[in-house]
């Protein structure tokens, strides 16, 4: 995971954010900041012939994680992870579905329903780097009816 999620961000959000920013990215994290969410059971592999093509990961109402492996990204790995990470967003859950979404990924998700409702960020690195993000909401299947 840890390996695929900074390959994505490497591809992917180079058209979003500046060189700095990539190379800070992932600055004093490792593959533990994954462990909560595959400890409670919420995170959802897709891999093929023993090849992580990407991954997501959801608490109630909220789709915290998705990343796909560049080399398969544009073959729809992205779109099934949606799917089983709102499926799973939802269980218990009764409104809107939030996603706080990388500037390059807005649009797949607003292909998939959800729309921007705010500005969002984090900040990491030695120079304290301000990485923008949007803040996402999608209907509820209850509420879209």
């Amino acid at each position: 995971m840890w390996l695929v999620h900074q390959a994505s961000v490497r591809v992917h959000c180079a058209s979003h954010y500046a060189p700095a920013h990539l190379a800070s990215w992932f600055h004093d994290r490792g593959p533990d900041i994954y462990r909560p969410a595959i400890d409670a059971g919420h995170v959802w592999l897709a891999e093929s012939a023993g090849h992580l093509l990407g991954f997501a990961a959801a608490a109630p109402g909220e789709v915290t994680l998705l990343f796909v492996n560049p080399v398969h990204a544009g073959r729809g790995v992205g779109q099934r992870l949606l799917a089983q990470a709102m499926t799973a967003a939802s269980v218990g859950h009764d409104g809107p579905l939030a996603v706080t979404a990388t500037l390059n990924s807005v649009a797949f998700y607003q292909r998939h329903g959800f729309v921007t409702v705010g500005d969002d960020a984090f900040v990491r690195g030695q120079d304290q780097l301000h990485y923008p993000l949007k803040r996402m909401l999608r209907a509820s299947s209850a509420n879209r009816r």
